[in-house]
């Protein structure tokens, strides 16, 4: 789905009482974008925010969790 669609049912969620939910795009070496369009649009979208499976896949990248724990 576009990052716009998700917003909008992310939105509706919010509104229900709800929180977005996700499995990011990507989890090795695009991680960091990933983390950001998903923070982008459970703030876009006015609710919580919940990461399943938080996880470095990129072996060159494990280790580096710590960077993206601190978003």
């Amino acid at each position: 789905a576009k990052t716009w669609e998700i917003t909008e049912l992310a939105r509706e969620a919010a509104l229900a009482g709800g929180l977005y939910a996700t499995h990011m795009r990507g989890e090795g070496d695009t991680i960091e974008n990933s983390m950001f369009e998903a923070l982008a649009i459970a703030r876009s979208a006015g609710c919580p925010l919940q990461i399943s499976h938080f996880k470095m896949t990129s072996p060159k990248r494990h280790g580096q969790t710590t960077k993206t724990v601190a978003l």
